[in-house]
């Protein structure tokens, strides 16, 4: 349900649509292997950063629209997360 809007990598052969963010319920779940996640507003504002160990953060964010850059290794892709 989430695009990936901008992918940065120095790694080949690595499948991108596993990285992604959705939230619900207070939690950022990502759908592939994370070493970090860092969570900017709309304006650019860095609003949280955090390290990744089960796929699953807490996170208590405002409504919005928000950007994850999602991290693993030295590939990086970003999501869209809208929170109603």
């Amino acid at each position: 349900p989430y695009d990936i809007l901008d992918i940065e990598t120095n790694t080949e052969n690595v499948t991108y649509d596993n990285l992604a963010a959705n939230y619900a319920n207070g939690m950022i779940t990502l759908s592939g292997n994370a070493d970090m996640i860092d969570v900017y507003s709309i304006t650019g504002a860095k609003v949280m950063s955090q390290e990744v160990e089960n796929n699953t953060i807490k996170a208590d964010l405002r409504n919005g629209i928000y950007v994850v850059k999602i991290y693993n290794g030295n590939t990086i892709a970003t999501s869209k997360i809208i929170v109603k």
